[in-house]
């Protein structure tokens, strides 16, 4: 009787160590979707974010099979959530989960993709695997405009000038890039992320920041996407970097077009 006492009391010790990790967790991210499951892959632990990224509320998946809740597949359309998965046997075999890249519905049906970073956490004999994830959603598609951009970037090279619509309005808004704004615009068509790009540039995340949204603001977009489909479409990815800037006495001679608030006016189809 001793024994077992003993032995609940350990439990609940090792239960509270769990919860506390937890709670910390929350406050530490809280702008990162955070669940929990235990080697059973039931959910014990599903954060406000994680409601705000996928719709479920906790109360909907607390003690559900996380497998039937994210029901995650890779970029190949495999079913990577199932029962005993890889990370699951990972974790009994106290290995190293790495990150990956799911694409999953939220409660509203609509497709999302979320970056998984997964850890496990050891509170004595209990074995519970954290995944902090976030929606990547507009990076994939990002990468999927780029690779069909350069996947058509033979023909972009051998087309004219003109064909690509280097002049007009697009140049007008295009020429109220400052040189380090291009430069930044151009990162992100690589594929950079904020945090990569204050390292290639040098300077803070929050300084890469201001500097996507002043080119937000100039040229009239609210997304990443949106900036570069119109990137794309004007041929500002397909010049060289000096030639934005070569072609500025054209673009601003033709100001004129510009609505009575200095905007340039849409291109009429």
């Amino acid at each position: 009787m001793s024994n077992n006492s003993t032995a609940e009391r350990a439990e609940v010790h090792e239960r509270g160590s769990r919860n506390a990790l937890l709670e910390q967790l929350v406050t530490n991210t809280c702008s990162d979707g955070v669940f929990a499951v235990g080697l059973d892959q039931k959910i014990i632990f599903w954060n406000r974010a994680a409601q705000a990224l996928l719709g479920f509320r906790s109360t909907e998946v607390l003690g559900q099979y996380c497998y039937d809740v994210i029901a995650g597949c890779n970029g190949n359309e495999r079913r990577v959530c199932r029962q005993d998965c890889r990370e699951c046997q990972i974790a009994k075999k106290r290995g190293v989960i790495p990150n990956s890249n799911l694409v999953t519905l939220n409660k509203a049906g609509k497709t999302i993709w979320i970056n998984v970073s997964p850890m496990v956490v050891r509170t004595g004999e209990l074995t519970t695997i954290i995944h902090v994830f976030r929606d990547i959603t507009g990076y994939i598609e990002i990468k999927e405009l780029l690779r069909n951009f350069s996947l058509q970037g033979l023909k972009l090279s051998l087309t004219s000038e003109s064909e690509l619509n280097l002049s007009g309005e697009n140049w007008v808004s295009f020429t109220r890039l400052s040189s380090r704004e291009q430069i930044v615009l151009r990162l992100i068509a690589d594929g950079r992320d904020t945090k990569e790009i204050a390292d290639e540039l040098s300077i803070s995340v929050a300084t890469v920041k201001n500097h996507v949204q002043h080119i937000f603001t100039k040229l009239h977009v609210h997304s990443r996407l949106e900036l570069l489909t119109l990137a794309l479409r004007c041929g500002f990815l397909a010049s060289s970097p000096g030639k934005l800037q070569s072609k500025s006495l054209t673009a601003t001679s033709l100001s004129c077009d510009s609505d009575s608030s200095g905007r340039p006016q849409r291109a009429s189809s």
